[in-house]
């Protein structure tokens, strides 16, 4: 899978996905780090790639519709969490294969106690409404991030 990573994420994103074995551009490298949000997600677009950000524009999907996507990722994480509790959140939700086998299309969310998934349509259908992944039962992420 190949994903932007927004200039809001640590620089040290690109290396933590490519050891997972994807493909990562950080949009700092891109001349891209002082792009509009919309700039930035139409190259993640046109580009196939799924989008890793921390701006909750991002998860608007009156605006950007993730069906058009191969899906949006918005780490929620408090200011003050360090690099490497981002990057250990972040390597543990992409652990998590239902997780990409179901992000295209979709925005997840993503914070130290679980991950939502949203379906990219907008008005959500009964349906399709916020599913809830429980990563902390599945990964015991909330332990080894704060144990």
């Amino acid at each position: 899978m190949d994903f932007l990573i927004d200039a809001n994420r640590p620089r040290g994103t690109v290396h933590r996905i490519a050891r997972m074995g994807h493909s990562a551009v950080d949009v700092r490298d891109l001349v891209l780090a002082a792009a509009d949000d919309d700039t930035i997600a139409a190259h993640a677009q046109s580009n196939d790639m799924c989008l890793v950000s921390r701006d909750f524009d991002f998860a608007d999907v009156r605006n950007y519709p993730a069906r058009h996507f191969s899906g949006i990722l918005i780490l929620h994480l408090p200011n003050e969490t360090s690099v490497e509790n981002v990057l250990a959140v972040l390597a543990l939700a992409l652990g998590n294969a239902e997780l990409l086998s179901t992000i295209k299309g979709r925005l997840a969310i993503v914070d130290f106690m679980r991950v939502r998934i949203r379906s990219g349509r907008w008005p959500a259908s009964p349906a399709s409404r916020t599913k809830r992944h429980s990563v902390r039962k599945r990964s015991g992420l909330n332990n080894r991030l704060r144990g």
